[in-house]
C-alpha cells in the first residue's frame, strides 16, 4: 500500500514526534502541586492536609532545584493557616528570594504577619 519513501517518511515523522516527548516536558518540579491545590479548593480540604501535600512537592522541588513560581508562597500560606507561623515566614522569604519579582508582595505579607509597619 505505502511505497518505500512514504513508509520511510512516516517512520521518521513518528520518530521525531516521539523523541520530542521523551524529555522532562517542564522546567519546574510540579510533582503534584496543581493536584494538591485543586483537591484543596474542590474538596475543601483543610490547611493541615494542604500543607502536608505541598510539603512533599516542596521537598522534591528543592531536591531538584526547580521550584515553580508560587509554590513556596502557597505552602507558606497553608502553614500560616495551620498555625505554623514561624515556618510560614521562612517559606514566604524563600518565595521572595527565589522569585525577586514577588519581593514587594512577599515582604508586605511578612511584615503584616510579624506586625512590622513598612
Amino acid at each position: 500500500m505505502f511505497n518505500k519513501i512514504t513508509r520511510l517518511t512516516f517512520i521518521i515523522a513518528v520518530s521525531v514526534t516521539l523523541s520530542a516527548c521523551g524529555g522532562s516536558g517542564t522546567m519546574y518540579g510540579w510533582s503534584g502541586y496543581d493536584y494538591a491545590l485543586l483537591k484543596h479548593y474542590k474538596d475543601a480540604t483543610g490547611a493541615d492536609e494542604l500543607a502536608t501535600a505541598l510539603r512533599k512537592v516542596v521537598v522534591k522541588a528543592e531536591e531538584k532545584g526547580n521550584p515553580p513560581p508560587g509554590l513556596f508562597a502557597d505552602f507558606a500560606f497553608a502553614l500560616y493557616e495551620a498555625g505554623q507561623v514561624d515556618e510560614a515566614i521562612i517559606y514566604f522569604q524563600k518565595e521572595r528570594d527565589t522569585w525577586p519579582e514577588s519581593a514587594v508582595f512577599m515582604t508586605s505579607v511578612i511584615n503584616r504577619i510579624t506586625g512590622q509597619n513598612s
